[in-house]
């Protein structure tokens, strides 16, 4: 009897941790990063595919509404008393998982990183190269993120339908359907309601 309940929980967190790894997350940095190299903002969205490979399932920027962004504030640019001077910077890279579609934001996580180089760009690119994919704070900051995702979905479902039928009684057939589609398979709960509501 006892095995029975054990093998059942275990199932159950088998499910879970399954459902969170269906999550699909894309890697997306904003235009608008004040001050950031365009060359440090090609280096920051491969640091963002590479914890979302680390860490998830990545998906192509044209199929997926969750998104891992971040936002890079300069806290401090000094040049060394080195012959040649050299630009050193320290970083807050604030890391954002999110909706894409409706700005839903699920969880943020910040990471501290210093970087030296001969320019500002060079100086950037080496503090961004600090963030390491696999650091466990970063891992859990994606699980938390997509736990997240799916205790959203499956919290706000009956709205979620009752907004689809609300637009399908306006003749906004493809609004709803959209709606009711967009809800991730890995909120299972949610997602078999919105399939039949479809």
């Amino acid at each position: 009897s006892a095995l029975l309940l054990f093998s059942g929980i275990s199932a159950n967190a088998q499910d879970k941790k399954d459902d969170l790894g269906r999550i699909a997350i894309t890697a997306w940095v904003p235009d608008q990063i004040e001050g950031m190299p365009a060359t440090a903002k090609n280096s920051l969205a491969n640091k963002l595919t590479q914890v979302i490979n680390s860490n998830g399932v990545a998906a192509s920027s044209f199929n997926s509404r969750f998104v891992l962004t971040a936002n890079v504030t300069v806290l401090t640019k000094d040049l060394t008393a080195t012959a040649p001077p050299m630009q050193a910077y320290t970083l807050d890279v604030t890391l954002y998982i999110g909706d894409g579609f409706d700005g839903t934001l699920f969880a943020s996580q910040s990471v501290q990183v210093k970087g030296v180089g001969q320019n500002e760009t060079k100086a950037y690119m080496a503090a961004l190269k600090n963030i390491k994919p696999t650091d466990p704070s970063l891992t859990a900051f994606v699980e938390k993120g997509k736990q997240k995702i799916i205790e959203y979905y499956n919290s706000k479902c009956d709205f979620i339908i009752k907004e689809a039928n609300t637009l399908a009684s306006q003749n906004k057939y493809e609004e709803a359907i959209f709606l009711l589609t967009s809800v991730p398979d890995a909120c299972a709960q949610c997602y078999d309601k919105a399939i039949a509501a479809v």
